[in-house]
């Protein structure tokens, strides 16, 4: 510890700068970013005439909500001061008046999301000169959002301190007793160098014997074997986790994720950005209601494929502005009542509505969307086309539509030309009427339209 704080103080916090300094701190979850906080902030809290460690800002965000936290800053700061604030914007401004005249030492820990920190610190000029505002977190991604003066990742510990932190909780020694090496060698390799878990598990076994030790049912869970060649892909039986009570999975290499008729109610809650995530499959996921902020959380996300989520009421705005979505499948999502209302998914080849009852609304397209080959639309209730389809869907090969969207709500901006193909053959319209005189025209000379076989109006 003493060595990472050693590391910290000097090069990030640099007492000696009267400047208004944002420190970002961040690694896994486990890792000891709040512990390094705390003790930081014990160390350099009398050096600033206001102090503030606000903990659980992910958690109590979530359950308690933003509001609560600026209430919880105000009190700090100031406890004799009445703070009484009725929405968030209304904290932002209290929060700004009280700390612009004297320096301020605040910790905001555990932060997980952009709001969280434009609520409770968004800009160096809330502070007076000298602050210093040091945020810990898993995901390095909101760290440079922030534009954050300086960093520090926080690394798992190397083996052999890995050994003796563990031998300090387990033995209350620097090293392993005598007949416990090699279950103590054991230990440390499973938790993979994470200092949390080092504690935890050293006062977990305190205390016990060898053979408590091997027969623990807490061990027999930790160490499964895995004594086989490295394999691209292992298929392992739910079972074999069963003793695993306080299992972590770290998906960082994870590409694909098929989830497919879960009890999911929401998807992982973890920060960290999964770079090599590409398709995520959650179909008839009765109770999935929400997902995260995939531009955040899988940045280079291609499918997506939500059909059948019955519960599922609306996706993140983020949605939206994925640019490497290919696949975007929400069919059969029947409570799902609206989507973001601008789409900017330049890579997009197919987007399936089809099933949405409740959805009345299409997106405005604000990009040349010339990749969407396939648009599906049946049984929604959308009330509405957007001109803008004309514009900026051009290649589109299969469009499936209710009759009186086509037939009453789409009113495109003249001059504004709708096409797509049908196998080789382009075809231009205006309306959907002319969409439909068309392919009602040609259903009668099937040889006309090669590869059509049936065509239905719903």
């Amino acid at each position: 510890m003493d060595d990472r704080l050693n590391e910290i103080i000097p090069q990030m916090i640099d007492l000696s700068s009267n400047k208004v300094c944002m420190i970002g701190i961040y690694g896994l979850g486990g890792i000891g970013k709040t512990t390094i906080a705390k003790v930081v902030y014990n160390r350099i809290a009398p050096l600033f005439i206001i102090t503030s460690f606000i903990s659980n800002v992910r958690e109590d965000s979530k359950s308690r909500g933003l509001l609560h936290l600026q209430k919880q800053l105000l009190h700090e700061i100031l406890p004799s001061r009445k703070n009484f604030i009725s929405n968030v914007d209304e904290g932002i401004h209290m929060i700004q008046d009280r700390l612009c005249f004297k320096s301020v030492l605040l910790i905001l820990d555990d932060v997980n999301t952009l709001d969280q920190l434009e609520a409770l610190a968004g800009d160096r000029n809330w502070f007076s000169l000298g602050s210093r505002i040091i945020v810990t977190t898993r995901d390095r991604h909101l760290l440079d959002v922030h534009k954050m003066d300086a960093f520090y990742e926080v690394k798992k510990v190397d083996h052999m301190k890995a050994i003796e932190l563990f031998s300090q909780h387990a033995f209350e020694q620097k090293h392993p007793k005598e007949d416990y090496e090699t279950l103590s060698n054991s230990m440390a390799c499973c938790v993979d160098g994470l200092p949390l878990g080092l504690k935890s598990l050293g006062r977990f076994l305190f205390g016990k014997t060898i053979l408590e030790w091997e027969r623990t049912e807490a061990i027999e869970g930790i160490l499964f074997d895995l004594s086989i060649p490295k394999r691209k892909r292992m298929d392992i039986t739910t079972k074999s986790f069963e003793m695993m009570t306080r299992l972590s999975f770290y998906a960082k290499d994870l590409v694909e994720l098929d989830m497919c008729y879960n009890s999911l109610k929401q998807l992982w809650e973890s920060d960290e950005p999964l770079e090599k995530l590409n398709t995520i499959s959650v179909s008839f996921s009765q109770h999935l209601m929400e997902i995260p902020d995939f531009s955040i959380r899988a940045p280079n996300l291609e499918k997506l494929i939500l059909d059948g989520c019955s519960s599922f009421l609306e996706v993140h705005p983020s949605i939206g502005r994925l640019k490497k979505i290919i696949v975007l499948n929400i069919k059969n999502c029947k409570k799902l009542g609206s989507f973001p209302s601008i789409i900017d998914m330049e890579a997009l080849k197919i987007l399936n509505f089809a099933g949405c009852s409740e959805l009345k609304k299409f997106p405005d397209i604000q990009c040349n969307m010339e990749h969407l080959l396939e648009l599906y639309l049946s049984s929604t209730t959308i009330e509405e086309l957007s001109s803008s389809i004309g514009w900026h869907i051009t290649g589109l090969v299969l469009l499936d539509l209710n009759r009186p969207i086509a037939e009453e709500c789409w009113e495109p901006v003249e001059g504004t030309p709708f096409s797509f193909q049908i196998q080789d053959k382009n075809l231009m319209f205006q309306s959907y009427q002319e969409i439909m005189s068309n392919v009602l025209e040609n259903a009668n000379k099937p040889e006309s339209i090669m590869g059509v076989e049936e065509v239905w109006c719903l």
